[in-house]
């Protein structure tokens, strides 16, 4: 409490208490509902007042406490927080001036001594705290107050003995013959005016005659008077008049006091003893105006975390299994009980993370299925529509039966509660080109028929990291007068979300649940709040809100974590190739047609031409093998076979497709000859009358012209001779080298859940690449290179050659994995050198078939028989009769003709009676195992032929 500095005197209502601004406007109201009493009050301070209680008798009532006073402020009940007795306090000091009329008159009434008796009954109620002065009359001015001299005489003391000795000398050797009465009260008005404003300030005054010595008037008592704050004044009239002075009535009523008429001396100590009980039986009350509600509201936690499994584009993943390529076995990072036991004992409450929840997937269905058995539920397969999955149905249904079945095994979920539905990609599928797109299309939909479950599914991997499972409101809020009611709101993105509301007392904290206010909702946020509005029982409100608590999310897309590292292996057959040298007799026929492009008489690049005649004299038509080298020196086999049979002569016919450029092109056709013509004359220096050129349309046995390939080998310059020498078989000998292996197979099984951008499959040895393919996106599961493409001779050489095969995934992985075969070669001066014989390998390509035929042509009859000799000298030789075509057409219709045309040779061969058939077989291949570029004209031309193959060993 503040030492302010306020009194009241006597038994009266104060009118000018003190009051804060604040509260001015409000009415305020002390009573005591125990006792009957007339009550005043002053205000000490803000929180405290000076009360006088006095029964209908006038006198003080003792002994109130604080049970006994009710305060209103306004319409509100204070709290009383104390009552003191003021003579007991020490806190609330009195301002007292005295003003004193030490007049001569005074003894002449003998009233001197009655008045000291009644100051010492004052001064038994001064205290150490207390603040007295006293003014009396002087001879002489002493002090100015504006500008007036004061005939006065001050005093200011606590202590009682000083106070006594000068009001005791005042009024014995002080006695004045002057009455200056109002320059006395200016004086003690200036004293009370130079005193704290917030200070209470009483002066008393004592009279016992009119002034009539004052040089001052008593209007400037007044107007100075009234200037001072929280004063009071209260007057003894001691005149011997029987009626109160007016003016020192007025003044004391004006300025809140009383004033009292002694007509006698012996009334002035019962005055004083009733202004000293007045005094002293008063209460220092202090109370409070208990405050509307106040307080805080804070969130916890200050920050949400969470961690929030994914699909590749960002939303939610609900209740999805993933499955591996190809498979429909649930991948084992999934978490599945072994039976209906281990079920049992299941805790949801231990899964922490969202990825503890996710693996755990099909047992938070199993269990949410048991916990709501009349929910039915649609179990979806699908599948990525890519490679081995493309338009697989099958697979889809057989990954939703294998979810089922875990569901009605382990968790016991009735089967008639589950649908399964089997389709290709999903609903909603996601597009293969995003990373893990394929992979996240391989998986089962679970969905249900109840939508709270439903829609709860979609926050069920969201997880707080800091294993938070609500946000708690904790209010702080102080409500004095009691609440009414109140409302805790929940906002995010200050949008409500979730309120609760009551009209009792508030909890220490409420909790919203993550699952009642949706992980997904506030996985969409980006922060919370929450807001609380509390009034009491008078009206009074308090609003306030939290500060944001930030939300934070840590996406991950589950995918990822199921998709296992790129990895796989390759097969590969055979795993060992055996080479061995053989002697090569090699009798090709000679393909007589000049085939070229489309609209044009140059001869072709792929045919090889010398530049000159100088370029003619080393050609040894011996040294060429294979049918297609030595075909591609056609023409300079003509031209040294004409040079070395200058009788015959030969006759070239030129030919179109009479088709597009070439319909009815005669004059095309002419040139072609005439180039083949000029090609024998200027290099070979054949001598051009013995060159025929003719022109025609459509050759005489034209292959289809329905089709390109067709029409491409009907552009051609056909070569006829009067002389067998000059189209007879080109025959060859030399050693090369055969196996039994045609070609090797790579098989690859490569686990690429993120999908093949590209792949590379190729046969090595050290750092040198014999053979490779590569490609984009699916990788086939078998790849075949043919042995003779990449080179016998060049394959023998090394001790053993690598399958490999590299692969680059969507991810950017790459992988490479491989795998040894072993190469056994096996040479011709090996076998010789152990004395054991070497092998020979006789070809005869002897018939050329024209398009769609098995007619065996005339000139071809004497190779027939040539053959037939080769065997009777060597009667043990194996000999095998394979028929080929191209590849125009149906391909089992080529199969059969390739048949009969091995077939016919086959019969022609048995017919002679020298060959038993255990010796010889006969098959045919079709457009299959080709022996040429079916790309090509002379390829496919080449190709309808049936090769004879005698096999045998010869020593040296």
């Amino acid at each position: 409490m503040r030492k302010s500095i306020f009194w009241s005197v006597l038994i009266v209502l104060f009118t000018t208490p003190y009051v804060d601004s604040n509260a001015a406007e409000e009415s305020f109201q002390v009573s005591t509902p125990t006792h009957e009493a007339t009550i005043s009050y002053q205000a000490v301070d803000k929180n405290s007042i000076l009360v006088s209680a006095s029964d209908a008798e006038n006198n003080p009532i003792l002994g109130l406490t604080t049970k006994d006073f009710v305060i209103y402020k306004g319409q509100k009940k204070a709290r009383t927080l104390s009552v003191e007795p003021l003579e007991k306090s020490k806190e609330v000091g009195l301002n007292i001036v005295f003003v004193v009329d030490n007049s001569a008159s005074m003894k002449h009434r003998k009233a001197i001594s009655p008045l000291l008796s009644a100051y010492e009954e004052f001064f038994r109620t001064v205290r150490p705290i207390d603040n007295i002065h006293v003014v009396v009359f002087n001879k002489k001015p002493t002090m100015k107050v504006a500008g007036h001299p004061l005939r006065v005489k001050t005093f200011n003391s606590n202590d009682i003995p000083k106070l006594r000795d000068f009001l005791r000398h005042s009024l014995t050797l002080g006695l004045t013959d002057k009455t200056v009465l109002y320059e006395a009260m200016l004086a003690g008005i200036d004293i009370a005016r130079n005193m704290p404003p917030k200070a209470h300030k009483f002066l008393v005054v004592f009279s016992d005659g009119e002034d009539i010595n004052s040089t001052v008037e008593s209007s400037l008592v007044g107007s100075t008077a009234n200037k001072i704050p929280n004063f009071e004044a209260y007057s003894i009239d001691y005149m011997p008049a029987p009626s109160m002075d007016p003016f020192l009535k007025n003044f004391a009523e004006r300025h809140g006091g009383r004033i009292w008429k002694a007509t006698s001396a012996t009334q002035l100590l019962p005055i004083f003893e009733s202004f000293s009980t007045s005094l002293l039986h008063r209460y220092v009350v202090s109370y409070r105006v208990l405050d509307p509600p106040h307080g805080t509201l804070s969130i916890e936690p200050a920050e949400l975390n969470f961690d929030m499994l994914t699909m590749t584009d960002g939303s939610t993943i609900t209740d999805y299994i993933f499955f591996e390529t190809g498979k429909s076995k649930i991948n084992e990072k999934y978490v599945l009980f072994a039976n209906r036991r281990q079920a049992k004992f299941f805790e949801e409450e231990k899964l922490k993370t969202a990825l503890d929840r996710y693996y755990n997937v099909l047992n938070l269905v199993g269990e949410r299925l048991k916990e709501n058995p009349t929910v039915q539920t649609r179990i979806v397969g699908c599948n990525s529509d890519v490679g081995t999955e493309k338009g697989n149905h099958r697979l889809s249904l057989e990954r939703a039966k294998a979810v089922k079945d875990y569901l009605n095994e382990v968790w016991e979920i009735e089967a008639n509660r589950m649908t399964v539905q089997g389709r290709n990609l999903p609903a909603e599928a996601t597009p293969k080109e995003v990373l893990g797109g394929q992979a996240e299309n391989q998986r089962v939909e679970i969905t249900y028929d109840l939508r709270p479950m439903q829609d709860k599914a979609a926050g069920k991997f969201i997880v707080e990291k800091g294993a938070t499972k609500a946000i708690k409101a904790r209010p702080n809020i102080v409500a004095e007068y009691g609440i009414s009611d109140w409302r805790i709101s929940l906002a995010g993105n200050d949008q409500e979300l979730r309120s609760l509301s009551g009209a009792d007392d508030l909890k220490l904290s409420y909790a919203f649940s993550f699952d009642e206010l949706g992980r997904e909702k506030l996985a969409s946020l980006d922060h919370l709040n929450c807001r609380i509005k509390v009034t009491d029982i008078y009206g009074d409100t308090l609003e306030t809100t939290t500060k944001p608590c930030p939300i934070k999310i840590t996406k991950k897309e589950i995918i990822h974590e199921l998709i296992p590292p790129l990895d796989g292996v390759i097969a590969v057959l055979p795993d060992s190739i055996t080479i061995e040298e053989i002697t090569t007799i090699d009798t090709s026929p000679l393909l007589n047609y000049v085939f070229f492009e489309t609209g044009e008489s140059t001869i072709p690049k792929r045919y090889l031409l010398f530049v000159d005649q100088a370029n003619t004299k080393d050609f040894t038509q011996s040294r060429l093998r294979g049918t297609m080298e030595k075909y591609h020196h056609l023409l300079n086999i003509v031209g040294k076979r004409l040079q070395d049979n200058p009788e015959a002569n030969i006759t070239l016919v030129g030919c179109n497709s009479n088709y597009g450029p070439e319909k009815v092109n005669i004059s095309l056709s002419q040139l072609r000859a005439e180039a083949v013509k000029a090609y024998l004359r200027y290099v070979w220096m054949i001598d051009p009358s013995r060159i025929i050129v003719k022109a025609r349309n459509l050759p005489s046995a034209p292959s289809t012209n329905r089709i390109t390939k067709g029409r491409l080998e009907n552009q051609r310059v056909e070569i006829y001779s009067d002389s067998p020498a000059i189209l007879n078989t080109v025959d060859s000998t030399y050693i090369e080298e055969t196996s039994d292996t045609k070609e090797i197979q790579i098989m690859p099984k490569i686990q690429a859940g993120y999908g093949i951008v590209h792949w590379k499959l190729g046969l090595t040895s050290g750092e040198e690449i014999l053979a490779s393919v590569n490609g984009e996106e699916g990788l086939n599961s078998i790849h075949s290179f043919n042995l003779r493409q990449i080179g016998l001779r060049k394959i023998s050489s090394y001790e053993n050659i690598s399958a490999k095969v590299e692969v680059e995934d969507r991810k950017g992985q790459n992988f490479t994995t491989g795998k040894g075969i072993g190469v056994k070669f096996i040479k011709r001066k090996e076998r010789v050198a152990q004395k054991m014989g070497y092998k020979v390998l006789e070809k005869y390509a002897l018939i050329l078939f024209d398009f769609d035929s098995s007619e065996i042509k005339d000139q071809n009859e004497w190779l027939v028989g040539r053959i037939l000799e080769r065997t009777s000298k060597f009667p043990d030789a194996k000999i095998k009769v394979v028929g080929h075509t191209d590849n125009i057409g149906n391909e089992d219709y080529n199969l059969k003709l390739s048949e009969r045309r091995a077939k016919a040779v086959y019969d022609q061969l048995l017919e002679s009676g020298t060959i038993g058939t255990g010796n010889i077989t006969h098959k045919g291949v079709g457009l299959n195992d080709p022996l040429y570029d079916n790309d090509l004209s002379e390829g496919r031309a080449l190709n309808r032929t049936v090769t004879v193959y005698l096999e045998y060993e010869k020593e040296e």
